[in-house]
């Protein structure tokens, strides 16, 4: 039977279901099947168009939550040791994020953020702790970016942080040494179960379906403007 756009139905003993789109469950045990029928276009619908997604995402989060603000953290290598690649990255990941209406903190090596904190590993430490950024992203080459990657996953991971996304784009190299292979990136992929893109996979689409899953989160996972 229909259920608005959902179709839900019994199988009973020794019967069959159509279920979906050409797919059939035979069963000797009573079982039911629900078909997801969105629309193409719907916001929620996974194998909808990426850019009309995120214009309703973004259409809907202005109406329904008009009065709050969403705040992504970029932690970058610093120019003077930044390769080709992680210039592309970090211009093509600000250069989305710009797209979707969300506020951008920058930091790593890139910005020293010490503002407030004389220590500006410890102060990025802090924003991400209170909860003052929605999603981290770090593009992890130099020294400042790897040494944040370990100490903020292990701060999602440690304080239950499940309400801030994390996304870490790396230099491919880093595998080469055993200590960081073994220790942050299978951390972070056992425990903090974030995002894990290596820069030789990270092209312009990569960078579309991570602004495409920030403009989803932010629905869920926003702040009170102040």
């Amino acid at each position: 039977m229909n259920q608005g756009d959902v179709t839900v139905g019994d199988l009973t003993t020794g019967g069959s279901a159509a279920v979906g789109s050409e797919n059939t469950v035979d069963s000797n045990n009573k079982i039911t099947y629900i078909t997801n029928n969105l629309h193409f276009n719907s916001p929620f619908n996974p194998k909808g168009d990426p850019k009309s997604n995120n214009g309703l995402f973004e259409q809907l989060i202005q109406e329904t939550n008009p009065d709050t603000k969403y705040t992504v953290f970029v932690c970058a290598p610093s120019d003077s040791v930044s390769s080709d690649k992680a210039k592309y990255i970090y211009d093509n990941v600000l250069e989305n994020l710009s797209k979707i209406g969300v506020d951008i903190i920058i930091g790593g090596g890139k910005f020293i953020l010490d503002d407030i904190n004389p220590y500006p590993h410890i102060y990025e430490y802090d924003l991400c702790k209170d909860s003052k950024c929605n999603s981290i992203i770090i593009i992890a080459e130099d020294h400042s970016t790897l040494s944040q990657f370990s100490l903020l996953s292990h701060l999602k991971y440690n304080n239950s942080l499940s309400n801030i996304a994390m996304y870490v784009i790396y230099e491919d190299d880093i595998l080469n040494q055993e200590f960081m292979k073994k220790g942050p990136i299978s951390y972070f992929e056992d425990e903090v179960k974030g995002d894990l893109v290596a820069f030789s996979k990270y092209d312009d689409d990569v960078g579309s379906v991570i602004s495409s899953k920030i403009t989803r989160h932010k629905l869920f996972t926003s702040n009170k403007k102040d």
